[in-house]
């Protein structure tokens, strides 16, 4: 806890990059200072700008709970040639954190969400607090405070994610079609049906559905027999095409409970490297979904993002190297168009934010410890022009 009187100073990792967060009165200021073997540098200084936090508490010495600003927070990149930071501030709280940039984050993902209490589950955190030189100095003057957590209730965004799938024709030789649940947000009840996405029939009934879309309609049908799927055109359908029926899908009506989507085929041993922007639109988001055809117990993932990123203080952070192990729920099987394989096995799908810190993402390259199919999305804040069917999927 600063004042005018005390500032604090922090040894750092020349090439290193930090996160300084604080909590300050709005409109008052916290200077950053970068030294070299004690020469002053270079200069920072922020302007508090956040109000009351509405759910975070800071706990006194007789657990009572008292209100406190909102916390803010800056990255930066530390140069090679600076080792200590000084921070300084008349009524101030600070906290700082420090990463390698070529650190790689670990970080698990279950379906249902893993237990974090578990030791088979330990991730790699991104950043790591540290501790200030003169330390001690706030422990005897009783400048350490202690601040509650409070998670705040989602937002509901105010324009809605539009998701793409990259066509990656000319990097995989080999695709397949698959039917996936639509899991639609729960603020997200104006999204009009496409003819891509399918609900199921009763036999009887199919034969009496007309014509009710402008897209021609189209059935899947489900059967013990391989092909177990293939899709046929609704009005050159023969009963007899029905004889091994399992279950009917068709692109019409309501409730559409299934999505087609396209899948790519890629090998353990061949690293995957995709362009992040295409036509000179940058994400804000890449999304990989990922599948097997034969159960595996968990699946690692590694990706590398290509980028370039800003020198100066940024409010967001990407990290360019991670590394996740994807465990498999038994019970997320979807139904496959390949007749070699009539199951694939769900796995838990990885977000991979580009946030503003970015000057020029080139690629991400994706290592997979297993033979798997992927969709990779891009996320949008406005739809494309022009979307073929695969190219309107969600994570």
């Amino acid at each position: 806890m600063l004042n005018a009187q005390t500032p604090v100073y922090y040894q750092v990792s020349p090439k290193s990059d930090i996160a300084l967060e604080w909590r300050a009165p709005i409109g008052s200021t916290l200077s950053v200072s970068l030294y070299s073997n004690n020469e002053r540098i270079k200069d920072y200084v922020f302007t508090a700008t956040a109000e009351q936090a509405l759910f975070d508490r800071l706990i006194t010495e007789t657990t009572e709970r008292q209100t406190l600003p909102t916390a803010e927070k800056r990255y930066l990149a530390i140069p090679d040639n600076v080792n200590q930071i000084k921070i300084e501030a008349e009524d101030a709280m600070v906290k700082l954190q420090a990463r390698s940039p070529t650190f790689n984050y670990l970080n698990h993902r279950c379906d249902p969400v893993c237990d974090p209490e578990s030791p088979i589950y330990q991730g790699i955190d991104a950043w790591f607090s540290q501790k200030a030189d003169n330390h001690y100095l706030f422990h005897t003057q009783k400048q350490i405070a202690s601040v509650r957590l409070f998670e705040a209730p989602p937002e509901v965004p105010e324009l809605l994610p539009q998701y793409r799938s990259k066509d990656l024709d000319q990097l995989l030789a080999v695709s397949d079609i698959a039917l996936v649940p639509i899991e639609q947000a729960y603020f997200d009840n104006s999204v009009p049906q496409m003819e891509f996405e399918y609900r199921q029939v009763t036999k009887s009934a199919l034969f009496k559905l007309g014509k009710a879309t402008s897209y021609p309609s189209s059935v899947i049908v489900k059967q013990k027999r391989k092909p177990t799927l293939f899709e046929v055109p609704l009005n050159s359908l023969q009963i007899e095409e029905l004889a091994n029926t399992q279950a009917l899908f068709i692109n019409q009506g309501l409730p559409r409970t299934v999505r087609k989507i396209r899948l790519y085929k890629v090998a353990k041993t061949t690293p995957l490297t995709v362009a992040v922007s295409e036509n000179n639109l940058q994400p804000n988001a890449l999304v990989v979904k990922v599948f097997s055809a034969e159960p595996q117990a968990e699946i690692t993932v590694a990706t590398t993002l290509d980028s370039t990123k800003v020198i100066t203080p940024s409010d967001e952070y990407t990290i360019l190297a991670k590394h996740f192990v994807l465990h498999l729920n038994p019970a997320q099987t979807r139904m496959f168009f390949n007749p070699n394989h009539t199951e694939l096995y769900e796995y838990p799908s990885i977000t991979l934010p580009l946030f503003q810190d970015l000057t020029s993402p080139k690629t991400m390259t994706l290592r997979f410890s297993h033979d798997v199919w992927i969709s990779v999305l891009e996320e949008h804040e406005q739809p494309d022009a022009t979307l073929n069917w695969w190219q309107d999927e969600t994570p």
